[in-house]
């Protein structure tokens, strides 16, 4: 009878510093400072260039409902929400302050990424690699918001990396690191289900990595994943599976031409969204090379050792699964979830370019990093300036100024604390952001149990808002002692687009003597 463990031994790392038949490489001691730079760029330019968070109000959601500290909440499983609430714990409430989350999340991702890369990129190339990332939309301009699609890029990243771990080291630390990953990805959203897929078929799939079953690692891996993830599962169970619900039922357009409309642009816009990578390394080329325009031998080459066909199938998996799971539900997908899969293209992309190219002009990747965060901060207020124009959705709706004048006319009509808001999404998670004393927001349909919250509601103060006079039902209103005060009007941003002036409905409900 084979021993399991001897079996397995041709993975872990060779004497010589291979990992799995590929040369483990040196960091680049320019990948700390380049992060360094990410992080300073995309929080100031994220800051500078929108007027508001963001126009589909996830960051102010998110923040709103954190501040609950819940197992789940309506729509999405919890991780972001406290990921939020534990940052505003720390630092003073405010945009800055959440576009440095925002730039912190996904510098810590590609981070991640660069220690992943070591095994197939040498220092030069890593900085090509980083290069290529600031190019594709996924990873860059559409990964500014925080929400559940970019708080996976983390997770997605550790998962890979102690992924690696478990083949090279058979290691019980990397196997308990891959477990906590997989199940804080799975808390992030629940579409993190393709990355366990695409990791399950590999090491079932892959002749080489197959043993590791007889091991006790890949069931340390699911048993942590497992716990990680159950207290959730519980509050699913109790809630009656609300956001899996919405999530995969309650989204897009479900007819048949729908659900396969959405898969043929989601499978478009993994081309669309990766070809801007190659941006960058269009400048590491001269005239009189005399090399192939692409190499790709280096990417076949991945298809010989584990950890390379490892690669391919979280570049392949994760969209192979989502059309695969799309289509067996009847759901439509959305193509920005493949914003933690685009993760793994840059090393795809990099490996196009000749190793002997990139480490020829090796400055080139530090030089497009810093030129592209200057030319961009240069072009932020411009762009600003741009949006309020288009006044698409929210992007131009005063909501800081909404809020004070709504909390002002809460002054003199209460003379009390504030500590709920309610009424539209936008407003009332707007007020919970920036009102002072960031009063806890809740739907009407929230506080008419008889739980901690409907109890404290009751007792309170609380502040509704709304654009338009109907948002709330007048009977509930009513019920539940509100009186409406006069509707005060705030005059529109100097330039945006949309109307000149918003009105705001208020009604009040003091609190309880």
């Amino acid at each position: 009878m084979s021993d399991p463990i001897a079996s397995s031994r041709r993975f872990a790392v060779p004497p010589d510093g291979h990992a799995a038949g590929f040369p483990l490489h040196r960091l680049s001691r320019q990948v700390l400072p380049a992060l360094a730079i990410i992080t300073v760029f995309w929080t100031l330019y994220a800051y500078w260039s929108n007027y508001n968070l963001d126009r589909f109000i996830d960051m102010l959601e998110n923040y709103a409902l954190g501040r609950r500290w819940a197992l789940g909440y309506p729509k999405h499983p919890p991780l972001s929400q406290w990921t939020t609430a534990a940052w505003f714990s720390v630092l003073p409430t405010g945009d800055f302050a959440y576009r440095a989350l925002t730039a912190l999340n996904l510098a810590t991702g590609l981070g991640l990424m660069a220690a992943l890369a070591r095994r197939f990129l040498d220092p030069a190339q890593q900085m090509a690699a980083l290069a290529v990332s600031l190019a594709i939309p996924l990873m860059s301009f559409l990964a500014m918001t925080y929400n559940a699609n970019s708080a996976m890029i983390p997770y997605w990243a550790g998962a890979a990396l102690a992924y690696f771990g478990v083949i090279e080291r058979r290691s019980m630390v990397a196997a308990t690191a891959l477990g906590l990953c997989i199940g804080l990805a799975l808390l992030s959203k629940y579409y993190s289900a393709v990355l366990v897929l695409s990791l399950l078929a590999h090491s079932l799939f892959d002749r080489e990595v197959r043993p590791l079953w007889r091991t006790g690692l890949p069931w340390i891996a699911m048993a942590v994943a497992t716990a990680v993830f159950a207290p959730h599962a519980v509050w699913l169970g109790q809630n009656g599976f609300g956001p899996v619900t919405y999530a995969a039922l309650e989204q897009g357009d479900r007819s048949l031409g729908g659900v396969v409309g959405s898969n043929l642009a989601f499978i478009a816009s993994q081309f669309a969204y990766a070809l801007p990578g190659l941006a960058p390394l269009a400048l590491y080329r001269r005239r009189g090379d005399n090399l192939a325009l692409f190499d790709f031998r280096s990417v076949l080459a991945l298809d010989d050792r584990p950890l390379g066909r490892d690669w391919l199938f979280l570049t392949r998996g994760p969209p192979r699964a989502t059309i695969v799971l799309s289509l067996a539900m009847a759901s439509p997908v959305t193509t920005t979830w493949s914003m933690p899969a685009a993760m793994f293209w840059p090393v795809l992309l990099t490996l196009l370019l000749q190793r002997e190219i990139a480490n020829r002009r090796a400055r080139t990747g530090m030089a497009f990093i810093i030129s592209f965060a200057v030319v961009l901060l240069a072009l932020s207020p411009v762009i600003q300036r741009a949006l309020l124009r288009e006044a698409g959705v929210n992007s131009a709706v005063p909501v800081r100024r909404m809020v004070a004048a709504a909390e002002s006319a809460w002054a003199q009509a209460a003379g009390a604390p504030l500590d709920f808001v309610t009424g539209e999404n936008f407003l009332a998670y707007g007020a919970s952001f920036y009102a002072g004393g960031n009063p806890l927001a809740v739907k009407p349909a929230e506080v008419e149990g008889d739980d901690p919250i409907g109890n404290a509601f009751r007792r309170s103060g609380v502040l509704a808002m709304c654009r338009s006079e109907k948002c709330l039902s007048a009977e509930w209103l009513a019920a539940n002692g509100f009186r409406m005060l006069p509707t005060i009007v705030v005059p529109g941003e100097p330039g945006a687009g949309g109307p000149a002036s918003y009105p705001v409905h208020l009604w009040v409900k003091t609190p309880a003597p």
